[in-house]
């Protein structure tokens, strides 16, 4: 084994524990490794800003379905609703916390 091989496997066995136990070892390899990635407030930014486009083309899609399925029926949208047979109960907490009713097959959906 060459020594630079030597020093690799070192380094790459030993660089967790020196950074978490080195906070000045931490900062520095931060540093000359800031220009490869996005600082957390950039991402946190980016994230947040994604969910705000995710949530305003949601609620125009939801209209867009609401204006097609009260053209299309002649009768107003009242109710939001799931049918799935495979609903996950985290899902049906979040769609109860919003007011959507769930159901697991069609026939179970009363007018």
């Amino acid at each position: 084994m060459t020594t630079l091989e030597s020093i690799k496997e070192t380094v790459n066995r030993e660089l967790p524990a020196w950074l978490e136990t080195d906070p000045a070892f931490r900062e520095a390899i931060l540093g000359l490794t800031a220009n490869l990635y996005s600082r957390r407030e950039e991402t946190n930014d980016w994230f947040h800003q994604t969910l705000d486009e995710m949530r305003r083309e949601r609620e125009r899609q939801d209209a867009l379905w609401r204006r097609f399925y009260e053209r299309h029926h002649q009768r107003q949208a009242n109710r939001l609703i799931v049918i799935s047979p495979m609903i996950d109960s985290r899902a049906q907490d979040v769609a109860r916390h919003l007011g959507i009713e769930t159901f697991g097959e069609p026939e179970e959906v009363s007018s």
